[in-house]
């Protein structure tokens, strides 16, 4: 009898098995629901079998980028971030980062502890770059950064308040008011290069 191993990534995936072959499955914890719940079909002989199966382990679970923001958006919630222990919590929920995206997250806050504008990648490593910007939009960009401050948190973290709206919105205006400000045909020099590098990051 052949093994066959299957992996469920996603909810109501199809699984066919022959009668000569021995089946093991290996849920990934991003295919369950909200619930903890995940629904499979064993496919045998044209008879599709459901399964449901339930995630009661009370141990903190990985955690996908897409999951994450697919939660914020969902409940409306932010996901607070424990640092001491590197746990994400949601409500009566608990995850960490998964390996694939940690460090991003990682970097991300290093960009919102630092008030980073711009920055390079060096050897795995965010080193900032300082950028020369007009007193408005400098002071838009700041007081939006300053928001994830108060939070103790990253923007990829946080829900859509009316008071990041605001903020969000504010930087947005000042950007394009800089990019107004520059006179049609005359080079932008260093000014226009640093406007284009805001909020970005740069690998090697």
């Amino acid at each position: 009898m052949d093994l066959k191993k299957v992996e469920i990534k996603e909810n109501d995936q199809i699984v066919a098995v022959s009668e000569d072959e021995k089946l093991v499955i290996t849920p990934l914890p991003e295919a369950f629901n909200d619930d903890d719940e995940l629904k499979i079909n064993i496919m045998f002989d044209q008879v599709s079998v459901p399964f449901l199966l339930k995630n009661e382990l009370p141990d903190a679970m990985p955690i996908t980028g897409q999951r994450i923001w697919k939660l914020i958006r969902e409940t409306g919630k932010d996901i607070q971030w424990i640092k001491e222990n590197n746990r994400l919590v949601l409500e009566n929920r608990e995850f960490y980062f998964h390996s694939e995206y940690r460090e991003y997250f990682e970097w991300e806050n290093q960009w919102v502890e630092e008030g980073l504008r711009s920055a390079n990648i060096s050897s795995d490593q965010l080193v900032g770059e300082d950028l020369e910007l007009g007193d408005d939009l400098r002071e838009a960009y700041s007081r939006y950064l300053t928001y994830f401050k108060i939070q103790n948190s990253i923007p990829s973290l946080c829900t859509v308040t009316q008071d990041l709206k605001e903020r969000s919105l504010d930087l947005l205006r000042e950007y394009q008011k800089e990019i107004q400000s520059f006179k049609s045909g005359s080079p932008a020099g260093r000014k226009g290069r640093d406007l284009f590098k805001l909020g970005t990051i740069l690998s090697d």
